[in-house]
């Protein structure tokens, strides 16, 4: 924090209104000790009979069933790097210190474990935005994985080509109705 002067913006971060942050990503552990005060709304994010996600229990379940557990604590992470509380003596400190978070989890159960698929997902991604958005969020994180490698390994490289050229042109069509609406955002991939 101290490398990238974060110290001093936490002082000037009274001094602004709270900035809400999107995040699309896995799910969002909201027992996290760093994270209690942070996030404001979250959808599709899995609830124990408590309200909570507890990210260490969805790894428990996933290991019970034999599947992957590397996703699951992906967007606690990036929502930790984002707005971790700091100076309370426990993990990190988010860079901002003045962010209200709004999550939408896509991989909200432990059998989910699939990639993202480039058109069936498409609907989704713009149904969770529209909905950060619609909650006045100005900035969204979308640190997926979705590469033109794994359109390459489904099709010869020119259908791949032309699949992400569609994707392209149909998340920009989507930003510009979004923006002709007069929704001020930005997207941080």
């Amino acid at each position: 924090a101290e490398a990238v002067m974060m110290p001093s913006v936490w002082e000037m971060d009274e001094e602004f209104e709270p900035v809400r942050v999107g995040i699309y990503d896995t799910m969002f552990d909201t027992d996290n000790e760093d994270l209690m005060k942070a996030f404001v709304k979250l959808w599709n994010n899995p609830e124990d009979e408590n309200g909570e996600c507890l990210v260490s229990s969805m790894y428990d379940r996933a290991l019970q069933a034999d599947q992957p557990t590397t996703n699951f604590s992906h967007g606690t992470h990036v929502a930790g790097l984002i707005a971790a509380e700091a100076e309370n003596d426990f993990g990190i400190a988010g860079v901002s210190q003045n962010a209200e978070l709004y999550g939408f989890a896509y991989k909200s159960e432990a059998e989910d474990t699939g990639e993202l698929s480039q058109w069936g997902d498409l609907f989704e991604i713009k149904y969770s935005f529209a909905l950060m958005l619609n909650e006045g969020v100005k900035v969204i994180n979308y640190s997926v994985n979705y590469s033109e490698l794994s359109v390459a390994a489904q099709h010869d490289v020119q259908n791949a080509t032309n699949d992400l050229q569609k994707l392209s042109k149909a998340y920009e069509s989507f930003f510009k109705d979004c923006l002709d609406a007069g929704y001020d955002f930005l997207i941080i991939k």
